[in-house]
């Protein structure tokens, strides 16, 4: 077996995953949880919990199976496949990443069981207006009172924010960083919810004179920022093979359509220009399989700046390809490829939305060059 070979347990895995998409988040049954509360099938998201996918990516003392990379990945490649709408990324890779990661053995205690349950929806609040990308709290600031703190500021792009129960928050105290878990019906919170170009629910939150007690800080200073920085790789990761899936899927649709559209009374598919821009788009998903296969490996496997570095490069690569290969399939596809009734035009937006979610490709590049040199026995490949 080769090292991007999934193992046969991983790929029962991925297989029990497609057939409980298929079950409940068809096409058709995504278009009604689209525009009906909460904008996901409760039925699938429960069914996710009772086979034990809620549960993966959390450290086994906790009821998890402490596999945040291959295994997440086999079910984001299948979550992409569907354009599946349940807060997976957002609530268990995220949200679920940073606590795993940055909690002491009480909160892990207290909330890890009810996000595997699923019954707690934790949003990982990053970006802020004006500081695109950037992983570091600019404009949020936790202010000391006498018991506790005072938060103020303001979060864009929450991914699963529009549902979310709790927020997880990085601050800016004075001389340090805190990690600040806060319920969605704090006093104080304004929570924005709308769609993303991708279908997925996200939200602006603002931040006004919020009340936190001393045990709403997960942790802070290092440790906190370390969580941040974890919890993004994780996510990177995933995305990187949520977008493998989607491509896949978005590749059989236009393979389809190239074989029954007939001009000149044939199948569009025997002219050799078409047959030659499909076969790109087999070379680049492929290429965009091993790397977001590396990619989950790393996050599993490899230390601190090697993970980072295999993921950036990961996501830099699949960013622009995600966008070239929606383009170039929409192409292949005609008009058709454009009308909101069918499904490879949601395929190509989710693959959009996958494009720049996380960080673009030039954010990804230099994030990449900002990592130690990477040759010889330290490489990431070894």
């Amino acid at each position: 077996m080769s090292i991007l070979d999934y193992s046969e347990e991983q790929r029962m895995l991925k297989d029990s995953t497609r057939r409980l998409l298929e079950s409940h988040c068809s096409f058709k049954q995504r278009c009604t949880h689209m525009t009906s509360p909460p904008g996901y099938s409760k039925a699938a998201w429960e069914q996710m919990v009772e086979v034990g996918i809620t549960s993966l990516p959390f450290p086994e003392d906790c009821g998890g199976f402490g596999s945040p990379g291959v295994e997440v990945a086999a079910v984001m490649e299948e979550i992409g496949r569907a354009t599946a709408l349940e807060p997976y990324l957002a609530s268990i890779v995220l949200g679920g990443s940073t606590i795993a990661r940055g909690a002491d053995a009480h909160h892990l205690q207290e909330f890890v069981p009810a996000i595997i349950a699923g019954s707690m929806h934790p949003a990982l609040a990053l970006y802020e207006p004006d500081h695109r990308y950037a992983l570091k709290p600019m404009g949020t600031k936790a202010q000391a009172r006498e018991e506790g703190w005072i938060l103020n500021g303001a979060k864009t792009m929450v991914l699963g924010g529009d549902s979310a129960t709790h927020f997880l928050i990085p601050a800016k105290a004075t001389d340090t960083t805190l990690l600040c878990l806060v319920p969605a019906s704090t006093h104080g919170v304004r929570v924005q919810g709308y769609q993303t170009v991708g279908d997925l629910g996200a939200a602006d939150i603002i931040l006004e004179d919020v009340p936190l007690s001393p045990s709403q800080v997960i942790c802070s200073g290092d440790r906190a920022e370390d969580a941040v920085e974890y919890a993004f790789d994780v996510g990177v990761s995933a995305l990187c093979a949520e977008a493998v899936g989607t491509m896949e899927r978005l590749l059989e649709l236009t393979r389809d359509y190239l074989d029954t559209r007939k001009q000149f009374g044939v199948a569009i598919g025997s002219f050799q220009a078409l047959q030659h821009q499909a076969v790109d788009l087999l070379v680049e998903l492929e290429q965009c399989r091993s790397l977001s296969q590396l990619a989950a490996r790393a996050v599993s496997e490899q230390a601190t700046g090697r993970r980072t570095a295999m993921c950036s490069a990961a996501k830099a690569y699949i960013s622009r390809s995600a966008r070239v290969f929606a383009q170039q399939a929409i192409q292949l596809h005609g008009g058709i490829a454009l009308t909101d009734e069918y499904e490879g035009s949601h395929l190509a937006r989710r693959l959009t939305l996958q494009s720049y979610a996380l960080g673009d490709e030039d954010f990804h590049l230099q994030r990449y060059a900002r990592q130690p040199a990477l040759s010889g026995n330290n490489a990431w490949w070894d």
